[in-house]
């Protein structure tokens, strides 16, 4: 009995605390830089351009453009020189994207500019090599467990940041918390040096990469994660400039209400992990989802702090249940595929990067031709429930 279970808890215990404790802590710390001004991003850009929509989701346009085309160019680089060096190669640009912000009021367009370029860089060097890795160190059997202990690490983290962002920012102004947050994703460096280097070839090439991509077998795959990012990026990006202008342009209390809904999201999601693995996957997945859609429905109608609060919590309750059983089945479909980790990943992104165009591209339609922002909320429902119905169909090969 013994010598049976010895192998796997030999490698969980090896694994995790040389390279999951070490990845978690490098995702720790970009968490800490980027949660302090994350939420206040999209409201910095739209207070920079005079309180414009547009401006943002152009921004972001752009941003998440240049990460399907470059993500394929970034992928190449991994049996090159390995994931541990991309992703250390990814933190000096982040840093730069932040940092460059400290000079916006005085040149907007140019730190606007550098932003874009740098995130788009961070962004296509980072992820890919990170979610590999991760697929590799992450423990199988009770893959629902380890995801959600892994995640609930990061929501801690997301707890603090916002409220923490919004006091130092009405304190100490954007720039400030821009230069300081620049330092502590500089940080991140530390703990890739005791992330075990793994190397894999990534086995396509720049045009045959975007051939898989629009390939019939990987359509599955590629509409549920452009889905995805369709509704993920309402979350990111519109979200926060609604409930900013709800709340009268209150930075402590954008910081205060984000910090409160992700506490209450840590408390009741304890047993989320639990759940996933005691009902399966697809059930979870499809109670969780319901939830998250009918979530959305509901912020339609939000017009207070309480509100947003109550809202808030119960769609990303069933967010963020349904991401993890979500992630949990794609996560152990890559690593039971090996060598296609990278490619898996990679294609993974793009479609989920390629959906959030589309969702700002008609978030910008609306907002033209309708006038009002709520309407989008409806959208990111039918995305989140076509997440859904495309999971069963996704077959990582």
């Amino acid at each position: 009995m013994h010598h049976k279970t010895l192998p796997n808890k030999h490698k969980l215990h090896i694994n995790l605390p040389k390279d999951m404790f070490a990845l978690l802590t490098n995702r720790l710390l970009f968490r800490l830089g980027f949660g302090l001004v994350g939420v206040f991003l999209p409201i910095f850009f739209y207070q920079l351009f005079n309180d414009s929509i547009y401006a943002v989701l152009y921004i972001y346009i752009i941003v998440y453009m240049l990460g399907v085309l470059m993500t394929p160019i970034s992928s190449q680089l991994i049996g090159v020189i390995g994931m541990r060096r991309l992703i250390a190669l990814s933190v000096p640009p982040s840093a730069l994207a932040i940092g460059a912000l400290y000079f916006a009021n005085g040149y907007p367009v140019y730190a606007t500019a550098t932003f874009i370029i740098a995130i788009a860089i961070y962004r296509a060097t980072y992820w890919v090599p990170y979610e590999t890795d991760l697929s590799h160190f992450i423990g199988h059997g009770k893959v629902g467990m380890h995801v959600a202990v892994y995640k609930n690490a990061l929501q801690i983290m997301n707890a603090i940041t916002p409220l923490a962002g919004g006091f130092l920012i009405a304190a100490f102004g954007f720039g400030n918390v821009f230069m300081f947050a620049a330092v502590v994703l500089m940080t991140t460096l530390i703990p890739v040096q005791f992330i075990r280097q793994v190397y894999e070839r990534y086995a396509w090439g720049f045009i045959e990469t975007f051939r898989h991509f629009f390939s019939y077998k990987n359509r599955a795959l590629v509409y549920a994660y452009a889905a995805d990012g369709a509704q993920s990026v309402i979350s990111s990006i519109v979200w926060p400039v609604f409930i900013f202008e709800l709340l009268n342009g209150n930075y402590m209390s954008v910081g205060f209400i984000t910090s409160l809904t992700t506490i209450a999201i840590l408390v009741l999601n304890v047993g989320v992990g639990k759940f996933i693995d005691k009902v399966g996957r697809d059930k979870a997945l499809r109670y969780s989802t319901w939830l998250a859609a009918t979530g959305w429905v509901i912020k339609v109608f939000v017009d207070s702090a309480f509100q947003i609060f109550i809202t808030d919590t119960y769609h990303r309750l069933g967010r963020a249940a349904s991401r993890m059983s979500f992630d949990a089945s794609t996560y152990e479909q890559a690593a039971d595929n090996g060598h296609f980790i990278d490619e898996f990943t990679t294609l993974k992104n793009m479609a989920i990067d390629l959906g959030r165009v589309g969702m700002l591209f008609t978030v910008l339609a609306l907002v033209y031709f309708l006038g009002n922002i709520r309407v989008v909320f409806i959208l990111a429902a039918l995305a989140t429930l076509a997440m859904m119905f495309l999971n069963n169909k996704i077959n990582i090969k």
